[in-house]
């Protein structure tokens, strides 16, 4: 709704400010992508896979951001080395949890580059959907 009308779209942004970010000012939070991320894969995917994305967007995600902006300096896509490589160690420890050790891997790499690589849909809803179907192919 905030979209369609600048006045509260601005009201949205002066009241939460310090959780929403500029570059959602003209399109959907991230928050909304998070939560169509958990739907869909919780109802395309199996249980544990959604689980698994789930999860590694809530631990990776942030980890990463706070890594790859406070000190992170050489370029890797559209993030840093450090914050790329913070996402991954975390991914993997979000998906160990549910997979064995190469799958967590495979998949933990995969997932890294999807939340690097500078496309345009929100890593909210990419991460979650990235992990499921890497893991659902590679262990059905």
């Amino acid at each position: 709704v905030r979209l369609f009308d600048p006045k509260l779209n601005a009201a949205f942004f002066r009241a939460f400010s310090r959780l929403a970010s500029p570059r959602e000012a003209r399109g959907l939070a991230s928050s909304t992508w998070y939560v169509l991320s958990a739907l869909v894969v919780l109802l395309f995917f199996p249980t544990p896979y959604a689980l698994a994305g789930i999860l590694t967007l809530a631990w990776a995600d942030p980890a990463a951001n706070v890594i790859g902006q406070r000190w992170g300096r050489v370029k890797f896509l559209a993030g840093t080395v450090k914050g790329s490589a913070t996402f991954l160690a975390v991914a993997f420890l979000a998906l160990i949890i549910f997979v064995p050790w190469p799958q967590a891997i495979a998949a933990g790499v995969l997932t890294t580059i999807v939340e690097a690589a500078p496309i345009e849909l929100d890593d909210n809803f990419l991460v979650p959907f990235s992990v499921a179907i890497s893991l659902y192919l590679m262990m059905g």
